[in-house]
């Protein structure tokens, strides 16, 4: 499942209202209102950014995959995804962080 973007605004709002109120009755409501109100000011829910700095040519590793370090070959039409070698797959960039100094890349 790709990551959504949501206002924290409009879902803070939605947690105030009526339709959320169910959430927060019982002895332990307001303890997991609060929780959950900490955790959005926090930026806990927020987006990762996406490396808009990476390009061909750069080291990279996949957050998500043991696949160990690749290499940038090229950048989809689209400019959201990055094909990366050795393991000959399209990554998305959100997925991606570039990697300084040695590495395990072993390339042809």
């Amino acid at each position: 499942m790709g990551e959504h973007l949501i206002s924290a605004d409009k879902l803070i709002e939605w947690l105030d209202g009526p339709d959320a109120a169910p959430l927060w009755e019982g002895p332990e409501g307001l303890l997991k209102y609060n929780l959950v109100m900490e955790e959005i000011e926090a930026g806990t829910f927020d987006p990762t950014p996406v490396q808009l700095d990476i390009k061909p040519g750069d080291k990279v590793r996949h957050t998500n995959k043991n696949y160990g370090d690749g290499i940038v070959k090229r950048l989809s039409k689209s400019g959201e995804r990055a094909f990366v070698t050795p393991q000959c797959a399209y990554y998305r960039l959100d997925k991606l962080i570039k990697v300084e100094g040695n590495s395990d890349v072993n390339q042809p």
